[in-house]
């Protein structure tokens, strides 16, 4: 997902540093979204329509945006399988101490019978 900082870094290939920020803040706002360090594709591609109907001289802006919101976004690590093998230990464990618990009783009962 892009972040934030990205969005500006566009947004500063047009406007100075302050001017980024207002622009983001001003576009974010106009299209119902938060300010947040993280964009999805779909909010980004919103923030460059914004961006295209207040701004003047915008389309290398808005063309950048796209391309970034085309980014395929990072899939985090599947936590998953590692949390599965966590919870299958314990059944590992339980299944070896269970035939040692019938044996155990096995054994007792050859011993008194």
């Amino acid at each position: 997902m892009p972040s934030k900082a990205q969005v500006l870094n566009v947004l500063q290939r047009r406007y100075d540093y302050h001017s980024a920020r207002s622009m983001l803040s001003e576009v974010a706002i106009a299209n119902k979204l938060d300010e947040q360090k993280e964009y999805t594709g779909r909010e980004v591609k919103k923030l460059a329509k914004g961006i295209a109907a207040l701004g003047d001289r915008v389309s290398n802006v808005v063309d950048l945006l796209n391309e970034l919101a085309k980014e395929p976004e990072a899939k985090a690590p599947a936590k998953e399988p590692e949390a599965k093998a966590v919870a299958k230990e314990p059944e590992a464990k339980a299944a070896k101490k269970a035939p040692e618990k019938t044996s155990a009783k096995a054994a007792a009962k050859k011993k008194a019978g």
